[in-house]
């Protein structure tokens, strides 16, 4: 350390849990005129952890997740799967368990919660009563509102205090949610609001699920045709494209960015529309569960990927 500058040690910081220290140094130059006063983190006093998965190696815990993709792929009836597993403790789709149930809330634009949301809920096993549909807000006069992450994430931090058993959050699709002074197509607003729902997912310990729309620039990747700022991309941990095979029902998601999992995972479904609910469910594919030959998950969604993406027809 520069002779100049004295050194302070702080338990808590901004952003930071109680139990990680770091060095709040204040550095006072030779000239009186000049100071500088900065925050760092010491190597030596971080403490190391492991990822939490809700789903181990598919979707993160305390961390922004995001599935994005066209129109009819069945971005939402995955989430909504997903939704109702963790409500009612079923196993994931690849067999693996799900030790850490709990309740679900959503936030939707595009779902009416009476004639889709619950009927697709119902259909894939949910528990009711573990479901809460948030609904909007109220203003500083009272009146109801479209609720908005920029403008009532401390809202949001209420309810998911009064509601401590959430393990999922899902906002769908994440772009009507930013807030009305937020321009989607800027990296600056988005990645702020963005940052405030990341620190609200490691506060609570929920799981954060993005649902957004692509473009139809097919010649892209899924990093440059999700609709909006690319800080979107950016601040998930892991991104999932979901794609549908042209006029059939066969679908899959498979994951295009992360640098906490796999980037070989693929999931296969095909999507059913049940007349009498009138609502559609994931029928998810046995092939995701890890085969007897095949006793490593990565080599069989590797094996699952490539013979999906070897066949033409696939909208993306």
């Amino acid at each position: 350390m520069p002779p100049c500058l004295s050194a302070r040690v702080w338990q808590v910081g901004e952003g930071l849990s109680p139990d990680c220290a770091f060095h709040f140094i204040t550095g006072t130059m030779q000239e009186a005129s000049k100071q500088t006063r900065y925050k760092l983190l010491v190597g030596s006093s971080i403490e190391r952890r492991t990822v939490s998965w809700m789903w181990e190696g598919k979707f993160a815990r305390n961390e922004l997740n995001l599935i994005a993709g066209m129109g009819g792929t069945g971005k939402s009836a995955v989430a909504y799967d997903l939704a109702a597993r963790v409500t009612s403790g079923a196993e994931w789709p690849d067999g693996a368990p799900n030790d850490d149930p709990g309740s679900v809330l959503i936030l939707t634009t595009e779902n009416d919660p009476h004639t889709v949301l619950m009927p697709r809920l119902d259909l894939a096993g949910a528990d009711d009563a573990k479901i809460n549909v948030l609904m909007g807000a109220l203003d500083d006069n009272q009146q109801e509102c479209q609720f908005m992450l920029d403008d009532h994430l401390d809202i949001l931090d209420d309810v998911l205090n009064d509601y401590p058993d959430t393990k999922l959050l899902i906002i769908d699709p994440i772009m009507s949610y930013y807030g009305k002074g937020v321009n989607p197509n800027s990296d600056a607003d988005v990645r702020r609001v963005l940052d405030k729902v990341a620190a609200l997912a490691k506060k609570h310990e929920v799981t954060v699920l993005c649902l957004a729309h692509l473009n139809k620039k097919e010649n892209l990747d899924t990093i440059n045709r999700v609709a909006g700022s690319g800080q979107l991309v950016a601040t998930c941990r892991i991104v999932w494209q979901a794609e549908r095979k042209r006029q059939t029902n066969d679908c899959m998601i498979r994951i295009t960015k992360s640098n906490i999992a796999d980037p070989n995972t693929c999931l296969s479904y095909c999507l059913e529309l049940d007349q009498e609910a009138q609502a559609v469910r994931v029928v998810w594919d046995d092939a995701n569960k890890p085969s007897a030959e095949v006793t490593s998950q990565s080599e069989e969604a590797k094996r699952l990927r490539l013979q999906m993406r070897g066949e033409t027809g696939w909208a993306q």
